[in-house]
């Protein structure tokens, strides 16, 4: 008999969802600190109420829809809001693309940087596990480098990986690092920043999660410093978190160059891979953004502000319930902190209803404000 299909080779199950499905199992006791969801203080995912009062007009607007492709390039009223978010009010042109979210946007990014005849990405770690998959199967290869010294982020590391004479990208993530929370700072970025100038080197940036750091301007600080810089630089964003829209799959692609020239030559390979991988973009999540940022930014501005809050306070009162050598791998931002816990205390907590990666990682975002406590006093019955 021909069983061509049993000589598949074995695939292991993706670790974040395979520990949120062990959390759905568990029922409603359980606390799932696992996938990056933001969960309100009813245990329900966030909705904005910006969001759904775009989605509520596109919902209108159906009804006269002819349901036609869209652009291999994505719509252009969204892109233009997202372009304006990332890189600023600014009539310079971008080359851009929509992407099926932000794992779409690093997809196409890395197989543009195969395009360009880069072998190498440079991958400090730790960082989100998806991207190492990303890497393997764009066919590049990967130097990582350690990207926390003594607990805090080193640009120096990363700078002392670079080889001049292999061009490679490095693969940084713009803020609210996942999965430990803990950013390069300003100082970090110009450093950087000076020591690409005039190299053969470029930078991937991963911005998934703009507004939950410090503030929507604030988190784009280090695309204007690399900007300002001319560094080569191609940026992969996501609304799955700041929109709240996670599974309608929106997100963009960017690349910035120094000349102006190559934008069309960039544009034509950023849609011939988006025909290759997805033909275009879902145009949902575009056209619910465009609306919002048309008629209801400044209400999803003070939204974000609002869960930006949310956040800070649901990490600090998680830090005022645990031990001294703790305090440090809370103190950053955005949905994610990585605690010093071995593998068998992640297990032990398991048995507790406590659902993490086993690297340590917890969506601090994914912990209604009422269960912080009790997160706290299972963490500390197990150290």
């Amino acid at each position: 008999m021909n069983a061509p299909f049993s000589k598949i080779p074995n695939a292991s199950p993706d670790p974040i969802f395979a520990i949120a499905q062990k959390a759905r199992e568990a029922g409603p006791e359980a606390i799932d600190a696992s996938v990056g969801v933001i969960i309100d203080d009813e245990g329900k995912p966030v909705v904005l109420e910006s969001i759904r009062l775009a989605a509520a007009l596109y919902a209108e607007s159906l009804s006269k829809s002819d349901f036609n492709y869209p652009p291999l390039s994505g719509i252009p009223g969204y892109l233009d809001a997202i372009t304006n978010l990332v890189l600023g009010n600014s009539d310079e042109p971008y080359a851009r693309i929509a992407t099926t979210g932000g794992t779409g946007a690093n997809a196409t990014n890395l197989r543009l940087k195969k395009a360009l005849g880069y072998e190498n990405i440079i991958l400090p770690t730790p960082t989100w596990a998806n991207h190492h998959q990303l890497i393997n199967g764009s066919g590049l290869c990967v130097t990582e480098v350690n990207y926390l010294i003594d607990e805090t982020p080193s640009i120096d590391a990363i700078i002392s990986a670079l080889n001049s004479d292999q061009p490679s990208a490095i693969y940084l993530q713009a803020g609210c690092h996942n999965p430990t929370g803990l950013d390069l700072s300003e100082d970090d970025w110009n450093k950087l920043a000076e020591a690409l100038t005039d190299s053969p080197h470029c930078v991937l940036l991963d911005f998934a999660y703009q507004g939950f750091g410090k503030g929507i301007e604030e988190d784009a600080k280090p695309i204007q410093i690399l900007k300002n810089a001319s560094i080569p630089t191609l940026i992969s964003w996501s609304a799955s978190k700041n929109h709240c829209l996670y599974g309608l799959r929106t997100g963009a692609a960017f690349a910035i160059t120094n000349n102006s020239d190559d934008i069309p030559m960039i544009n034509r390979h950023y849609s011939m891979i988006s025909r290759q991988l997805y033909s275009a973009a879902p145009t949902s999540g575009q056209l619910i953004v465009e609306i919002l940022h048309n008629k209801f930014a400044d209400q999803w501005r003070m939204e974000l502000d609002e869960l930006r809050s949310i956040l800070r306070s649901r990490r600090e009162s998680l830090k005022s319930k645990l031990p001294d050598d703790f305090q440090q791998s809370l103190d950053g931002h955005g949905l994610y902190a990585r605690l010093p816990l071995s593998e068998e205390q992640i297990l032990e907590l398991q048995k507790r209803n406590v659902f993490m990666t086993m690297d340590g990682r917890i969506n601090i975002a994914g912990v209604p404000t009422g269960r912080i406590g009790e997160l706290g006093e299972k963490i500390n019955s197990v150290i």
